[in-house]
């Protein structure tokens, strides 16, 4: 017996004030240098981001977003320009709440020992969409030393997002915890740019105990199309890094 067809689309968020301004982090407010927050062209390229999605055929049904604030303001620039561009959309369903989830937060090796962000009462203030509703699956930070110690952590976040919620689902996050998707989901560690697109559509499949025979012929027919199998779920990538979205392809800093 097999599911249906879904996608994650993974965004990284956009240029960061810090990256134009070396000594922002001297005078970062509340002294947590590690939260920096937009530059001008960053909030452009959630924008982008934004209208690029809106065009898809596919509606986002949940949005789980790390915590910083430049990720929680390249999300709220990506449904902002969803809205605009496409405001029927999602008339019949409402539009997508945003979901933080720390299990999705930057590599802490270039973290403060407790990283800096605001609270979701805090985010909330500013960012109305944030639905504190929402129960986090990663809620404690251990130490990571390097930018691949987020690897179990990414893994773990995804595998419970993807058990626990259907439908297809936006991921806005950081640079090597986005490299550790790419390793959860196609087995190889792919550091992208900022604000490009990553899309993977996932295949579900559940065992049939009555039909065993049938259902392993069926998902080896599937899996010989798609590139992993990983436990119930085959992924298929469609985008990687794209960023022809966007109006300014230079420097966007996909270099670790």
């Amino acid at each position: 017996m097999t599911g249906g067809l879904r996608s994650i689309w993974i965004v990284r968020h956009g240029e960061r004030v810090d990256n134009v301004d070396p000594n922002w982090k001297k005078n970062a407010p509340r002294g947590a240098w590690d939260d920096p927050t937009l530059s001008d062209r960053g909030h452009k390229q959630a924008q982008e981001v934004g209208v690029q999605l809106a065009k898809q055929s596919e509606r986002i049904d949940h949005v789980f977003v790390s915590p910083f604030i430049r990720t929680v303001q390249t999300a709220n620039g990506i449904l902002d320009a969803i809205e605009k561009a496409s405001p029927d959309a999602y008339k019949n369903g409402g539009h997508p709440v945003m979901w933080l989830e720390p299990g999705f937060s930057e590599s802490l090796h270039v973290c403060q020992p407790v990283p800096g962000y605001l609270t979701p009462e805090e985010l909330k203030q500013q960012f109305p969409r944030i639905d504190l509703s929402y129960k986090p699956f990663h809620t404690k930070h251990y130490v990571e030393t390097t930018s691949t110690c987020c690897q179990k952590r990414i893994s773990q976040t995804l595998e419970r997002v993807l058990n626990n919620y259907g439908g297809n689902i936006l991921v806005v996050s950081h640079g090597s915890p986005i490299g550790a998707c790419h390793v959860a989901l196609s087995g190889k560690y792919i550091y992208v740019g900022q604000c490009t697109i990553s899309k993977y559509r996932i295949h579900e499949h559940t065992d049939n105990p009555t039909d065993n025979r049938e259902n392993e012929e069926e998902i080896d027919k599937v899996a010989r199309d798609w590139m992993v199998m990983t436990g119930k779920y085959v992924f298929k990538p469609h985008l990687v890094g794209d960023s022809t979205h966007l109006s300014d392809r230079s420097n966007l800093r996909d270099k670790e």
